[in-house]
């Protein structure tokens, strides 16, 4: 999926989840479609395709450098929801409380989650 492609997910996405009179399904469709751009772009970086964004440590932000592959696999789909959904529970501007508890529902918070709060890339926890 091109970077061109994710972010067209997330654009789909977001005036689903901020539309009241949309339903419950239609937000958790909406917000699977930002978890899976993030899914995509996370198993790239993972697996040293295209590049990633890291600390920029010569000064504040951030800058985009080569990804690095790594030998263990990437998580599957159902495991990145899972740990996506764990890490960002609490971004409240993302998406409404409830459509991330029902999500949570069907991809339970894992025993060891692999995103950190706030994060979205595997491996970062």
């Amino acid at each position: 999926m091109t970077h061109q492609e994710r972010e067209q997910l997330k654009r789909d996405a977001y005036p689903v989840l901020n539309n009241p009179t949309c339903t419950l399904e239609a937000k958790q469709l909406a917000l699977l479609k930002i978890i899976r751009a993030h899914y995509e772009r996370s198993k790239e970086a993972w697996e040293g395709k295209g590049s990633t964004m890291v600390a920029d440590p010569d000064g504040p932000g951030i800058r985009i450098v080569p990804a690095v592959a790594h030998f263990e696999p990437h998580g599957d789909w159902p495991a990145f929801a899972a740990s996506w959904l764990h890490a960002s529970s609490d971004r409240l501007d993302i998406a409404p409380a409830e459509v991330f508890a029902d999500l949570q529902k069907k991809f339970p918070s894992p025993a060891k989650p692999r995103i950190a709060p706030g994060r979205s890339y595997w491996g970062t926890a």
